[in-house]
């Protein structure tokens, strides 16, 4: 997730575990930061876990995005919930467990 966002000192560094090349990853920061920057609703950090809340809009997007992270990002587990209104992404570490 991109530093405004979604950074999370609770969390490993992402660039560190991620097995994107630089340029891969920096193009998915950016989709991240264009997602979080319309869609974002909310934010809330726990130990090794953040939880992130979009607008429902954005739900087909979110999915899709999780589950390319899935693929980059084994090392983290992406749970995600769905209402009317809103979908919740849910980002843990179980290292940080």
């Amino acid at each position: 997730m991109d530093d405004t966002h979604a950074s999370n000192a609770n969390l490993p560094n992402l660039a560190d575990a991620c097995t994107l090349d630089r340029g891969e990853l920096d193009e998915r920061r950016g989709e991240i930061g264009k997602l979080t920057n319309w869609a974002l609703r909310d934010r809330h950090d726990e130990a090794g876990r953040t939880v992130l809340t979009f607008d429902a809009a954005a739900a087909s997007q979110v999915r899709d995005l999780v589950r390319r992270e899935r693929d980059c990002c084994g090392h983290l587990h992406f749970d995600v919930e769905e209402t009317d209104a809103v979908i919740r992404l849910v980002i843990s570490s179980p290292s940080a467990e």
